[in-house]
């Protein structure tokens, strides 16, 4: 991953001044050695009274407008990963998160939220994975592994409290991927289910000192997730440190050791 010619997107409002999203976009840049290709585009500052903006065309074309100009920009550069900001002071942030969700579904590229109003950014010093009982959850592994690599960080993994054994797969293959890499992941186990075990990281954040957590996006919208955000946006909200997503799409599975 480590190329001076690659890139990382950050996408930054032309409206706003974004300090620690440019904080960790620069010390991602000098981790990776890898360049950064900026991003300016306007979210709309006024929506309708209710925040579900996606069954009315204007807004859905805002994500339509932002997923062309992200293709475009990944077609000119050899890009690695997706930076943006938001902050949960403005309730019109929710709609600018969901612009950028619907933009990014279907990237092959991790893209990594900061809120602007979260903890004071000191480094990735320590990962945290919660781990479901999906597939897609496998991919974490290589990831985490690359950026324990560049950034020095350790890696905790969060089980979940399920009946079945699905999840204590993943974990189990989690962690030989990880040893095969001379990474000594700790597990944690959690207290929640799959379907919460990646709220669960959040509220241990501050607890365990994650610098930030990695999750795996919703396979498919559903009409809640329009009306209601996906849970995605629903981490991100809560989230006072970078949540990293990555997107579950089989043709891009790294599934080494398996």
């Amino acid at each position: 991953m480590q190329n001076s010619k690659q890139t990382v997107i950050v996408l930054q409002s032309d409206n706003s001044v974004e300090l620690k999203t440019a904080e960790f976009a620069s010390y991602i840049s000098e981790r990776f050695n890898i360049q950064l290709a900026k991003l300016t585009f306007s979210f709309p500052q006024h929506y309708l009274p209710l925040h579900h903006t996606y069954p009315f065309p204007f807004y859905k074309r805002t994500a339509e407008q932002l997923k062309e100009r992200l293709n475009k920009l990944m077609e000119a550069h050899d890009s690695v990963m997706v930076i943006f900001a938001y902050n949960r002071k403005h309730l019109w942030q929710k709609n600018r998160i969901s612009d950028i969700l619907m933009a990014c579904r279907d990237l092959r590229i991790p893209y990594i939220g900061v809120p602007e109003d979260g903890d004071t950014f000191k480094g990735l010093k320590k990962i945290a994975l919660p781990i479901g009982f999906l597939v897609e959850e496998k991919e974490k592994a290589p990831l985490s592994n690359v950026f324990s690599e560049y950034c020095g960080a350790s890696i905790e993994m969060i089980q979940p409290k399920d009946k079945g054994k699905r999840a204590m797969y993943n974990v189990e293959f989690i962690q030989k991927i990880l040893q095969n890499y001379q990474r000594e992941p700790l597990l944690i186990k959690g207290t929640k289910s799959s379907f919460k075990i990646e709220f669960e990281a959040l509220q241990l954040a501050k607890e365990r000192h994650y610098d930030i957590v990695f999750i795996s996006g919703s396979r498919e919208y559903t009409l809640d997730d329009i009306f209601f955000r996906p849970k995605e946006g629903k981490i991100l909200w809560k989230a006072n440190i970078p949540i990293l997503i990555i997107n579950p799409r089989d043709d891009i599975y790294v599934l080494c050791g398996n």
